[in-house]
């Protein structure tokens, strides 16, 4: 900044000089009078040399109130003199303390200096980092009377420090804390710090494509349970665009090249909106009364798993600076939330497996019982008839007691008692694999499971839609294309009440798709979800883990008094 010469120049300085120091002195007597003069006179000396300092000078009384601000302050901060003078310092700069004010006075004024580094913000919202130094201005008698405060911009400095402190910060985090749930909750609070928002919360994304708050903080319950459950696939606001990496046109001067949201006056903001656009927004943020709004993904690699969302009621919050230093800070969080996305998955795969392999023994046995009862009862009941019947033909020949056509009579009852006997075997061996699913393949062996399965269950229609053909269908798949639609179909006439069943199979692109959908009772999907493993029962476990473990996606669509859809899908490996 250009300083002007010549006596002029001087005079008016001394004119200011003489307005700005006059509330710093005592009225009192004469003789202190003349000392407040003396004073007067010396500080005005000096306020040339101060304005003509590189560092940010500011002269303040004991109340706070700005004093003095010369060119190194307005460099450094962006206020001019006549904007600054009168201010309190603390509101102006948002000051923020190694400890807290009351400390750094009560060490001023037992020691008449003070010296440490401050955080201020500048008047484009930017959080300003300076080494401070404090002096406490006395009068004759040696009463505090003010404090000469000088500020050197250590910012751009601090920056590498800073990053390297909220890297370590973060690493130790994740070390400590054994739950994505615990980690989050401290990492929320490391970024409340850094940003001074008075309300943030953590989104993370779940595979039902809703983004919750894992960790959250200063929202009202009324906020939380509004915004709470919002889904990426049905709902629209700034979340949900920044999640899914697919901002309208009217976000785009909101937000930044690391695509993030960043509005610091969302009434302003909003103002300039049409309706049409005004409607793309939930409005929530705004009901509530935050003026600043920030919406910052978490990635991990190309893969956003979730939001930083920080509010406040003040205006100018999120400056970019602040925005830009968390969003440097995501990628380390992003590895922490996948890191721990996938220890979650492995221990919920150890559980799946401990669940299965208990209920397979019981499964086991059950199947084991009931395989006895059928030899018991059909074909140990068969074979029984079949020996009586040949003993007693045995014994007629023998005793020569019968004529030939009795005889051959006897030898037909027992020959069609034989062939009941096989087809008792045929279809104890269809149960347990049938035939025709090596010999003809997984078309005309769910065909045929189809028609079995409504003879038993007369009052189910089901209607079949086959869209693929045989030689389309990978051979390891079959198999469990097989079970998936057995186990599916048997569950429903077991518990679905259900009338009708539509079965789809078919080749889309490269994905091999089934879907199994009926019209009954249901069931609430979302609990089943997020009920422990234990309580699931072993169909939708089995049906689920032969599809995953063979390369496919499994998922179950339900709701009380509307029916069930299952949807399983398996890429095609070329």
């Amino acid at each position: 900044m250009a300083k002007q010469g010549g006596g002029d120049r001087q005079r008016e300085e001394t004119m200011v000089d003489r307005e700005t120091y006059e509330p710093l002195m005592p009225s009192g007597s004469l003789e202190e009078a003349t000392e407040r003069n003396q004073a007067e006179d010396k500080i005005r000396e000096q306020a040339a040399l101060l304005d003509l300092a590189y560092d940010g000078i500011i002269v303040r009384d004991m109340e706070g109130t700005i004093k003095f601000w010369n060119r190194g302050a307005e460099e450094i901060y962006g206020w001019t003199r006549q904007e600054a003078m009168g201010k309190i310092s603390q509101v102006l700069l948002q000051t923020r303390f190694p400890g807290s004010l009351e400390e750094t006075i009560i060490g001023l004024l037992r020691r008449g200096r003070w010296e440490g580094e401050l955080l201020h913000t500048g008047r484009d919202g930017k959080q300003i980092t300076v080494a401070s130094r404090w002096a406490l201005q006395r009068d004759g008698k040696g009463r505090p009377i003010g404090i000469l405060e000088i500020n050197n911009d250590i910012t751009e400095r601090k920056q590498p420090e800073n990053r390297i402190r909220a890297t370590n910060a973060l690493l130790s985090l994740f070390a400590k804390k054994p739950s994505r749930k615990e980690y989050l909750d401290a990492v929320l609070d490391l970024i409340l710090q850094w940003s001074r928002c008075r309300c943030g919360g953590i989104r993370v994304l779940n595979d039902r494509r809703y983004i919750p708050y894992e960790s959250y903080t200063g929202f009202s319950r009324e906020f939380w349970e509004s915004e709470n459950w919002l889904s990426i696939a049905q709902d629209q606001c700034a979340c949900v665009r920044i999640i899914t990496g697919d901002p309208d046109p009217q976000d785009l001067s909101m937000v930044t090249s690391a695509g993030s949201f960043r509005c610091d006056n969302t009434l302003k903001f909003v103002g300039s909106l049409t309706e049409e656009e005004r409607g793309r927004f939930r409005g929530g943020c705004i009901q509530n009364g935050f003026l600043s709004v920030a919406v910052i993904p978490i990635r991990y690699g190309e893969r956003i798993l979730g939001a930083i969302h920080l509010a406040d009621e003040r205006e100018g919050m999120v400056p970019p600076d602040t925005v830009e230093f968390i969003e440097s800070m995501t990628p380390l969080i992003g590895e922490a939330v996948n890191r721990f996305n996938l220890e979650e998955e492995v221990r919920e795969s150890e559980n799946r497996l401990r669940l299965l392999s208990s209920q397979l023994l019981t499964v086991q046995e059950d199947e084991r019982k009931r395989f006895a009862r059928d030899l018991h009862d059909s074909l140990g009941a068969s074979l029984a008839a079949i020996k009586y019947g040949v003993e007693a033909v045995l014994h007629q020949v023998t005793e020569r007691r019968t004529k030939a056509g009795t005889t051959a009579e006897s030898l037909e009852t027992i020959i069609g008692r034989i062939q009941q006997t096989i087809e008792e075997v045929r279809r104890i061996q269809m149960d347990l694999r049938p035939a025709t699913l090596d010999d003809l393949g997984i078309l005309p062996t769910i065909s045929w499971f189809v028609r079995e399965f409504q003879k038993i269950y007369s009052h189910i229609r089901v209607e079949k839609e086959i869209d693929v053909e045989e030689s389309d269908m990978p051979e390891q798949l079959k198999t469990v294309i097989y079970r998936v639609v057995q186990e599916a179909l048997n569950n429903i006439a077991k518990h679905s009440k259900a009338e009708r069943i539509y079965l789809f199979l078919a080749k889309r692109a490269d994905r091999i798709e089934l879907m199994i959908e009926d019209n009954g009772v249901g069931f609430d999907s979302e609990r089943m979800i997020s009920v422990k493993n234990e309580e699931k029962g072993l169909g939708l476990s089995s049906m689920r883990e032969r599809t995953e473990l063979s390369g496919g996606i499994f998922t179950i669509d339900s709701s009380i008094g509307a029916g069930t859809t299952i949807r399983a899908s398996w890429p095609i490996c070329k």
